[in-house]
């Protein structure tokens, strides 16, 4: 194998994705499912959070803003986990960039989602959620 070596999570990895758009979803949904990822929808801050009462999830995919907050009222709900807070948004600039950073979030994407991009940002997420969360498992390298 030629070229920096790839790591991807392990099949059946799991992401939460909020956002009150079914285009998020429909944009998403085909780039995680090559890699075999499990994509569960929250619309809302509160829908999220029954479902993190309910489910550990490593990484979470949250839009900047909701119809019930914003993606610093997830950062709140997900404080003293390791799960990986992702922010995306149509406007991913600098500034948010900065302030998901400096808040202690993983990383921005923009939309529309790119293909290689958010599955880089997603897969360097889940590594991390691994290690912080996971510090005696092992990754595993999987195809490209």
């Amino acid at each position: 194998m030629t070229g920096p070596l790839r790591v991807y999570p392990r099949p059946n990895a799991s992401a939460l994705l909020i956002s009150p758009s079914e285009a998020d979803f429909e944009s998403l949904y085909p780039i995680l499912h090559e890699r075999e990822w499990r994509l569960q929808v929250a619309q809302s801050c509160r829908q999220a959070d029954s479902a993190l009462s309910l489910h550990e999830f490593p990484v979470i995919i949250c839009q900047s803003k909701l119809p019930d907050g914003t993606w610093r009222t997830m950062q709140a709900y997900t404080r003293g986990t390791p799960a990986q807070l992702i922010v995306f948004s149509r406007l991913a600039d600098e500034r948010l960039w900065t302030d998901v950073l400096d808040s202690g979030g993983y990383d921005v994407l923009a939309t529309p989602f790119h293909r290689e991009e958010t599955l880089r940002v997603i897969s360097a997420a889940w590594l991390q959620w691994r290690t912080e969360g996971e510090p005696n498992r092992r990754c595993e390298p999987l195809s490209a």
